[in-house]
């Protein structure tokens, strides 16, 4: 019973630690917000999980369980909302290409449950057809190039 509790309980943290927009339009700014922040007043985080446990092997299997299940559900969820949130902006405003300046979540399959990656797109590189195929996006690590495939933004209205 106590596993499922926690299951639950690191799901429920998961959905309430997504993106939902952009907290100021200020270029510097990178922080979003989630709907932790309505429930705790500041966004989700987790503790990183360590391999090691000291305790029983029962309690270590069940403790790996856990983990692998919450992992699960993270790495399957975390695409699908993704992948959704960018057909829903392609779907209500197909004509809107991303500019540059925008907020964005930058879709990683591997990154560990409650973390994404924010950015803002710093400058956009077209291709032949005039669209825009890349951009430099702008993260609190530095500076990486993606390509807009891989970029989700943010509804800012």
């Amino acid at each position: 019973m106590e596993c499922f509790l926690t299951i639950l309980c690191q799901i429920e943290a998961i959905l309430n630690s997504r993106p939902l927009t952009a907290v100021s339009s200020s270029p510097d700014d990178l922080q979003v917000l989630t709907p932790g922040h309505f429930l705790i007043m500041r966004p989700m985080t987790a503790l990183p999980t360590s391999g090691s446990l000291t305790s029983r092997t029962a309690l270590r299997s069940k403790w790996a369980m856990v983990q692998f299940t919450v992992g699960q559900f993270w790495k399957r969820w975390h695409r699908e909302y993704l992948l959704d949130q960018q057909a829903m902006l392609k779907w209500h405003s197909p004509s809107l290409p991303v500019t540059e300046g925008q907020i964005v979540t930058i879709i990683d399959d591997n990154l560990p449950p409650l973390q994404w990656t924010i950015g803002r797109i710093a400058k956009l590189h077209y291709g032949r057809d005039e669209v825009a195929r890349v951009a430099d996006v702008r993260t609190p690590s530095g500076i990486i190039s993606r390509p807009i495939r891989k970029l989700c933004p943010l509804p800012t209205q």
